[in-house]
C-alpha cells in the first residue's frame, strides 16, 4: 500500500530530516484497516498487521504497525489517523504506519456526529 501511494523509505527520510528537522509537525493521515493480527511487544506495545479497507482500499496487502505504549486490543475494523514511521532493525530500515489515535470503524452508511 505504501509503494502505491507513493510512500518509501527515502521520501520519508526526506521529509524527517528536511521538512520534520526544520520544526514542522510530521503529516497524519486517516484511513479504515481490517486488523488481521495483533501482538503485544515488550510488553507494553501493540504490533498490528493491518490491511486498508473501505473506499481507498488497495491490492490487499498487509502494512505492519506500531501502537507505542498501548496493549489494549484494537478492533477488527478500526478507523485511524497514522503517521509514517522509519523502523531501524538488524541494519535496514522498515516503512511502517504509527498510529496516533483509533477507534472502532462505524458500519457503512452510518453517519459520523460528534
Amino acid at each position: 500500500m505504501l509503494a502505491e501511494i507513493g510512500i518509501n523509505i527515502e521520501i520519508e527520510r526526506r521529509l524527517h530530516d528536511h521538512a520534520r528537522g526544520q520544526g514542522f509537525p510530521a503529516p497524519t493521515y486517516d484511513d479504515q484497516f481490517a486488523v488481521l493480527d495483533q501482538r503485544i511487544a515488550a510488553r507494553r506495545h501493540s504490533r498490528l498487521q493491518l490491511r486498508r479497507v473501505g473506499a481507498r482500499a488497495s491490492s490487499g496487502k498487509t502494512i505492519d504497525d506500531i501502537l507505542l505504549g498501548q496493549t489494549e486490543i484494537v478492533p477488527g475494523r478500526t478507523e485511524a489517523a497514522y503517521q509514517f514511521a522509519l523502523n531501524f532493525c538488524s541494519d535496514s530500515y522498515t516503512l511502517e504506519l504509527g498510529i496516533e489515535h483509533w477507534r472502532a470503524a462505524l458500519p457503512a452508511g452510518v453517519p459520523f456526529v460528534l
